[in-house]
């Protein structure tokens, strides 16, 4: 039985993966309490079996919950090295409707950066772990090189199974690009499907000791079908997190990408592939290399605890995101450099000293970043 609350009763039942007549279990009602609080409608939730009231082998169960406030206000403020003074809005709505619908929205706005963002999810047969996304989005991208301002719209399903998280999209972007000052600006649509799996082992995700996260990614579009390109890109990162002796940590990164393209010209800035900054190739600037049809990052970062939780840290990155494979390994841009990290409850604070070792005078760059590490 449930409590009163706005969602409708047959909705809530859906939370419920065990069934009448299953072995009472304790961890069943936990695994049900957990859901109903992780989803976004509560601010409490409580799952209590009536020990005092079994019939016939029968414990009943009585389910309270606390709704959260309907709509949600975000507002922020912030400054970023590469965007200069930034603002955030966003709202969301936690319902819209007895059935657990719901709909958010954000805004981000800097110098170099714009976009509005907007989200309908309605939940599917298991609510917890899979739901019908509608999406909507307009947005500009800047990076090193390169200028494209994006429309685009999109349908989804996402679903959860265990450590492996799945995405299935299919969106059509109208966009309006140019890669340098010198080349015409170029206009291209496409109705481009994609599938993305991510699996994630890690028993905290904010303090990890150990813990691995592998992403997958395959999208494309073919001219015949509303589409001004044909492609196929496929992705692959992985991300290894391994503490040893107590005191060491080991990071370990990878990120490989390939894009089969007929005339490379013709494919849109925000389908190539970019690399540079805290979270690939330290020392340079963030996406400050590319554009490219392919992509290759490696990582490697060694960290010794100094004293509490804060870590010492050196690093050794390369990669390219580049056009041909002509002069592959001339071509690796390579960066490494010091720093210091701090485990919070927020997530890692991390500063580099970072060396660009591939640019002349291997010019020093400070880099800064906050948040979990998978």
């Amino acid at each position: 039985t449930f409590e009163k609350t706005p969602l409708n009763k047959s909705f809530l039942h859906r939370f419920i993966h065990y069934k009448r007549g299953k072995p009472f279990s304790s961890d069943k009602l936990l695994a049900l309490q957990s859901s109903l609080g992780g989803a976004g409608y509560f601010k409490g939730a409580s799952v209590t079996p009536l020990l005092d009231n079994i019939k016939n082998y029968t414990v009943p169960v009585h389910v309270n919950l606390t709704p959260n406030k309907r709509k949600l206000y975000e507002i922020g403020l912030g400054y970023g090295t590469v965007s200069g003074p930034r603002m955030t809005a966003g709202i969301n709505w936690r319902w819209t409707n007895a059935y657990g619908h719901y709909f958010k929205t954000n805004m981000m706005i800097s110098k170099i950066d714009q976009n509005i963002q907007a989200q309908y999810i309605i939940p599917a047969k298991h609510p917890a772990t899979d739901q019908y996304v509608l999406s909507a989005g307009i947005f500009t991208l800047q990076p090193g090189r390169g200028t494209a301002f994006v429309k685009k719209i999109g349908v989804g399903y996402q679903s959860q199974r265990g450590r492996w998280k799945r995405n299935l999209n299919l969106s059509y972007i109208l966009e309006r690009y140019r890669i340098d000052k010198s080349q015409p600006t170029r206009n291209a649509n496409m109705l481009a499907p994609s599938l993305a799996y991510e699996w994630t082992s890690v028993t905290n995700i904010i303090r990890v000791k150990n813990g691995s996260r592998l992403a997958l990614l395959m999208q494309g579009s073919w001219k015949p079908i509303i589409s001004s390109v044909t492609f196929l890109q496929g992705e692959a990162r992985f991300k290894t997190i391994q503490t040893f002796f107590k005191n060491n940590r080991i990071i370990l990164r990878t990120d490989i990408g390939y894009t089969l393209v007929k005339d490379s010209d013709r494919l849109p800035l925000s389908v190539r592939f970019y690399t540079g900054g805290p979270s690939s190739i330290r020392g340079y600037a963030d996406q400050g290399i590319g554009p490219g049809r392919y992509l290759t990052v490696y990582s490697a970062e060694y960290q010794r605890r100094i004293v509490g939780d804060f870590y010492g840290a050196v690093f050794y990155d390369l990669g390219n995101a580049f056009k041909s494979y002509d002069n592959y390994f001339s071509n690796l841009q390579r960066g490494a450099g010091i720093g210091a990290v701090w485990q919070t409850m927020l997530g890692d604070v991390s500063v580099y000293v970072a060396k660009a070792l591939s640019k002349k005078g291997h010019p020093i760059r400070f880099m800064f970043s906050l948040g979990a590490e998978l």
